[in-house]
């Protein structure tokens, strides 16, 4: 339950800590919010997730658009890509409906 939909009410407690604590000084600390080992599990999946589109894109030449997600998954799917040869990718959309594209080279 403190995980939520693909991590939405995990995201919104680290956001409402983070805000808390810079409230109550002047340090600059971020922190991260965890439960179960959920962030390290997605990030596994996600990486995984992109090698096999990677692999389907090269195989099939044609444009894949994953779905939308938060800022910090799309981060981890560029770097999983960023040395995969014959693939790149790119963020398209705005605000909550922004996505990631993995292009044939």
């Amino acid at each position: 339950m403190l995980i939520g939909r693909r991590g939405e009410t995990l995201n919104s407690l680290q956001y409402l800590l983070n805000v808390l604590v810079s409230r109550q000084g002047s340090s600059k600390e971020v922190f991260g919010v965890d439960i179960e080992g959920y962030r390290r599990r997605r990030e596994e999946t996600l990486v995984d997730m992109a090698q096999e589109i990677a692999s389907e894109v090269r195989a099939t030449g044609d444009v894949i658009t994953l779905e939308p997600m938060p800022a910090a998954e799309r981060r981890i799917i560029h770097l999983a890509l960023q040395d995969e040869d014959g693939v790149s990718t790119e963020s398209v959309g705005r605000g909550d409906d922004r996505q990631v594209e993995v292009l044939p080279e």
